[in-house]
């Protein structure tokens, strides 16, 4: 996590949450140092690869709906104009250029490891 953020390194996120307002300005500027879109994307990989489930509701899912969304004849004109936040945009962009995409195939939940019982 720390190759993904490298500001945040050290953050005492207990003394933030007790309301510390120097932590939490350093937190808010390091928050800011994150808009850039490469470090979106580590932080995609990073959460695609240790928590799958989290990353397919929160990122993947969306991006598929949002693309469904405006390949609909809801959207069919010239021009339209999305804003989404950052993390949205490659996998948005991705499925909507690809003219094979028609849905992304369902998430299958890991089966639980046996307790060895």
């Amino acid at each position: 996590a720390s190759q993904v953020f490298p500001d945040m390194e050290g953050l005492d996120l207990a003394a933030m949450m007790r309301g510390d307002k120097q932590v939490a300005a350093a937190f808010a500027k390091a928050s800011e140092r994150m808009k850039d879109r490469e470090k979106v994307r580590r932080l995609s990989r990073l959460m695609d690869t240790l928590s799958p489930g989290f990353a397919k509701a929160l990122l993947h899912a969306r991006d598929a709906h949002m693309t469904q969304l405006l390949r609909s004849n809801t959207f069919a004109s010239d021009r339209t104009v999305c804003v989404v936040g950052m993390a949205h945009m490659d996998g948005i962009v991705r499925r909507y250029t690809d003219p094979n995409w028609k849905e992304d195939s369902p998430w299958k939940a890991p089966k639980p490891r046996s307790s060895g019982q």
